[in-house]
This record gives C-alpha cells, structure tokens and sequence, in this order.
C-alpha cells in the first residue's frame, strides 16, 4: 500500500493491485458516447493523464459512466473509478478538486466492476468535453 496525497485527500492505494484491475479491458463499452469520451480524454493535458496514472487508474476506462448531450455539440459525462484501498482524509461526497475540466469527489460506496481483491473506494467524476466525428 502506498499513502499518496492529492490536494486534501490522503489515500492508502495498493497500486499493483489497482493497476492489475485496470489492465482487464475487456468490458470496455463501444456505444458512440464512450468512444468519444476515450478519444477526447487521450487528446486532454499530461496534468489529468499524469494524475490518473499516479493513482494507478486509466482514465480511459472507467468503472461507470453515463453521458448526457448538452447544448452546443458537447456531452456531459459523470462516472467513477475505483482503488484498491482506503480512504485516510477528505471528505466525501464533495467536488473539491478540480483538474482542467474534470471535477472529482471522493466516494465510500462502491459499484466495482473490475476484478478488485480487498477493500475499494472510488473517486467520482464530471466532465463536459466535446462531441466530434471519430474517424476510423
């Protein structure tokens, strides 16, 4: 287990373990929302990228999502990842941390879809990103 410190938050994450749990894609959604929210995240700033990967998550594979078109060819995405772990400080259930257009909470609950061995947590997100024409 390794203490990392993001902002406020003080988390316990068995990095291995989360990494492990992430590298199974097997159920990664191919409907044109979820396409489009991996192709946009890949083009996002090393500072989101780097911050995901220091918590052992990929950002393009989230636990859940949900998108919700919103006005001017955008969609919003809410969702979460989860850790192996716990949670040592921050408050739950509040968007206090904010990395380019991602809001992120911390959350006890847990709806794991990935193949996790001890105890989870999760951090929630909100995003608006674009919507663009995915060329194949």
């Amino acid at each position: 287990m390794t203490n990392i410190r993001v902002h406020d938050w003080v988390l316990d994450v068995d990095l291995e373990a989360t990494k492990e749990a992430y590298a199974q894609k097997a159920d990664c959604c191919l409907c044109e929302e979820c396409q489009n929210f991996r192709y946009v995240t890949e083009q996002m700033s090393a500072e989101i990228i780097a911050s995901a990967a220091r918590l052992g998550i990929d950002l393009l594979n989230p636990c859940r999502i949900s998108a919700f078109e919103v006005e001017g060819e955008k969609i919003m995405y809410t969702g979460h990842y989860c850790l192996q772990g716990k949670i040592i400080e921050g408050e739950l259930d509040a968007w206090d941390i904010v990395v380019g257009e991602h809001c992120f909470s911390l959350m006890n609950e847990g709806d794991v879809t990935k193949p996790f061995t001890g105890e989870t947590f999760e951090i929630a997100f909100e995003v608006v990103l674009p919507k663009v024409t995915i060329m194949e």
